[in-house]
């Protein structure tokens, strides 16, 4: 019997035929994997449609420079979220008692309020900080709206969980994809009433975010969040955090120091917005795929991993060799066009300013490849327990790509470089970490990696052959 990932690519596409229609008959029974994964799918079209139809014309009511400045704001609001959660909104399905479920949760809270608490110094101390950081001047009276940026950004996030907890797929899919819908709809309508204003996404991001919390706090209704605030102890609190301390020691680090190194551009070209601009453009579409692909399932593929691994740990290859195969199916083409044609993508549709972003993504494609292979199967580093080796990892290549990007601004003193440095250095990087994916799922790598790279590399080579034979230019950066 051939070894999952050990087939050649024609089977593989007439396996994946029947298996996707067996999952289509599976939708109507009601708690199945499949059914599961299509209201997750639902609510992430919705978002990827908004962004498709609606980011063309909001990037030309927003200049660069305004995109450079909602993805520094943005990116120093997740990065407290980040802390307020310590891991804990992971652990949201593992209690059985709901009371220490909800303790959980009051937890959590109470860790975002001692964040809330930590900042005031330095969100009052606002002209020592631009004194420090003049990169970061230009967000200006913004500054003091970061408490609620964390609150807008995390509370939202904490809630989605709870709902997954209660495997209300359906009402997180919606809820998500209707705020994301609404606040594209926000933007582009301030952003052509004040023709552009360079705080209108920071504005819509505070405001519809905001209102959001109340439309998840109604659909909880039926699962108990009125009783959030009764019988608050912190003892019994402090004890279910410390029966869950795993997650702030291992998951929490992990996880904020890949987040941290995916975000190490904006923070590093700060003193450049357009660049922070261009770069912040150019990951939020290459994200399409994997959040359409993805991360939508991902979380069911999560929950299927833990019941394999506690029902049946030898059928874990079979399970993580068919859903890394459809990653495999839906990530190639999208990737490879934008690897080839990201420049001129980005020129027609968003408008010529934004050619240069179009080049940001095509150095990023094949990372961004690597990263929707991996991504969406990293919690079998949680199922098998082995924390700490995603821990290491991450620290690692956040070490690297801090190298190349200093080396890109500081010594070359290109942007542009620093960008096409930090995506071969994560491309690797990523590629290393798929492959370790798949053999701790119990499967021969080596095979389903090289077929990766063959279709990815096949796509490119026909997808720039006919650039040349229509643009007389082989690649974004010819």
């Amino acid at each position: 019997r051939l070894q999952p990932g050990a087939k050649s690519i024609s089977p593989m596409l007439l396996n994946e035929a029947r298996e996707w229609l067996h999952d289509l008959r599976q939708m109507r029974t009601r708690g199945s994997f499949a059914r599961n994964a299509m209201f997750a799918f639902s609510g992430t079209a919705v978002v990827v449609l908004s962004q498709l139809l609606l980011t063309p014309f909001i990037a030309r009511t927003s200049a660069p420079e305004a995109y450079g400045l909602h993805g520094l704001f943005l990116g120093i609001c997740t990065n407290l979220a980040v802390v307020a959660d310590m891991g804990y909104t992971h652990a949201y399905v593992l209690p059985r008692e709901q009371e220490k479920f909800t303790d959980l949760v009051r937890g959590n809270l109470v860790i975002l309020m001692i964040v809330l608490v930590a900042m005031l110094p330095l969100v009052l101390a606002r002209d020592l900080v631009f004194t420090w950081l003049p990169g970061w001047s230009g967000i200006g009276w913004w500054w003091y709206a970061l408490p609620l940026g964390v609150v807008v950004q995390f509370v939202p996030i904490m809630l989605t969980q709870w709902l997954m907890r209660e495997k209300a797929f359906g009402r997180s899919s919606s809820l998500g994809g209707g705020s994301n819908l609404l606040l594209r709809l926000f933007n582009l309508g301030y952003g052509w009433m004040t023709r552009g204003a360079a705080h209108g996404l920071i504005l819509g991001e505070l405001l519809v975010r905001g209102l959001s919390i109340g439309a998840y706090w109604y659909a909880l209704r039926p699962y108990g969040i009125k009783q959030l605030f009764d019988k608050f102890n912190w003892t019994r609190i402090r004890a279910v955090m410390y029966e869950y301390r795993d997650q702030p020691q291992f998951i929490f680090p992990s996880r904020y120091v890949g987040m941290l190194g995916l975000q190490l551009p904006i923070f590093m070209l700060s003193s450049d917005p357009a660049a922070v601009g261009y770069f912040s453009m150019a990951s939020s579409l290459l994200l399409i795929p994997l959040r359409l692909f993805g991360f939508s399932v991902g979380t069911v593929f999560q929950q299927k991993a833990a019941e394999t691994m506690q029902r049946d740990p030898a059928d874990m290859a079979r399970v993580t060799g068919r859903f890394f195969d459809r990653l495999l199916i839906t990530g190639v083409l999208p990737f490879a066009f934008i690897i080839v044609f990201g420049d001129l993508v980005f020129g027609l549709f968003l408008g010529k300013e934004w050619t240069m972003s179009g080049v940001y993504a095509a150095f990023l494609g094949l990372f961004f490849f690597f990263r929707h292979l991996s991504e969406p199967i990293a919690p079998l580093i949680n199922v098998h327990r082995k924390a700490a080796q995603l821990l290491w990892f991450q620290a690692i290549l956040m070490m690297i790509r801090l190298a190349v990007l200093a080396a890109g601004i500081l010594w070359l003193g290109s942007a542009t470089k620093a960008v096409l440095a930090y995506g071969i250095v994560s491309a690797l990087g990523y590629a290393a970490f798929s492959a370790h994916l798949l053999r701790l799922a119990g499967m021969r790598w080596l095979a389903p990696m090289t077929r990766s790279v063959l279709l990815l590399a096949g796509a490119v080579l026909l997808l720039a052959l006919l650039r040349q034979l229509i643009f007389n230019s082989w690649t974004p950066f010819s």
